[in-house]
């Protein structure tokens, strides 16, 4: 079953379901529309979340071989709503413990994807992402009790007109940076039924 304690923190231009007892956020949604009126700027730091009780610092992660993974990207939040909200996701609110290779391979192609190809071809695209664990007695952060997902999810629900299509990817924590999104296909019932969570009710 999902979390029982999950808090909604809405910030604007996305939403998070925060848990504090596992310290990540259990699941989040964003919005992507076709045009990108801005330019993605200078990374900021990471920083606290005060909204997010239990939240941890940035440097929580520092030499335990995981990177602080957005759940909800900066990129397609910069591109599309500017500097301000770009700053958001950079709130440890919104980061999950992912591997380098996730983090920085399928997870992030999937990102690019929406935001710089599907959203131009498809039209607008809503976004769920997220985190979850088969067994109750998750891992661990070194030096923390910040619980290490198991599984990443993303659902995409593209609308052009009448026309709605839907994508559902759960992808492995230990992947291979170099594995193809789309060898992770599954569908929205499955996801539920793994992380207890009603995504399109």
């Amino acid at each position: 079953p999902a979390p029982n304690d999950i808090l909604t923190i809405d910030r604007g231009h996305f939403i998070i379901g925060w848990s504090p007892s596992e310290r990540r956020p259990v699941w989040c949604a964003y919005h992507v529309k076709p045009q990108a009126p801005y330019l993605a700027g200078e990374r900021p730091k990471f920083q606290r979340d005060k909204e997010a009780p239990n939240s941890p610092k940035p440097g929580d992660f520092s030499k335990t071989g995981y990177d602080r993974g957005h759940m909800v990207p900066n990129y397609a939040i910069a591109t599309r709503y500017g500097p301000e909200s770009q700053r958001k996701t950079f709130l440890m609110g919104n980061i999950a413990a992912q591997t380098p290779s996730l983090n920085r391979g399928p997870w992030r192609e999937l990102e690019h994807r929406i935001a710089d190809l599907w959203s131009k071809r498809w039209g607008e695209i809503w976004v769920i992402t997220g985190c979850y664990s088969l067994e109750d007695d998750s891992e661990v952060l070194s030096g923390s009790n910040i619980k290490i997902a198991d599984r990443f999810y993303q659902i995409l629900l593209a609308q052009d007109g009448m026309n709605v299509r839907a994508l559902a990817i759960d992808l492995p924590q230990n992947i291979s940076w170099r594995s193809w999104p789309a060898r992770h296909i599954t569908t929205i019932d499955e996801l539920e039924a793994r992380t207890g969570l009603d995504f399109l009710p």
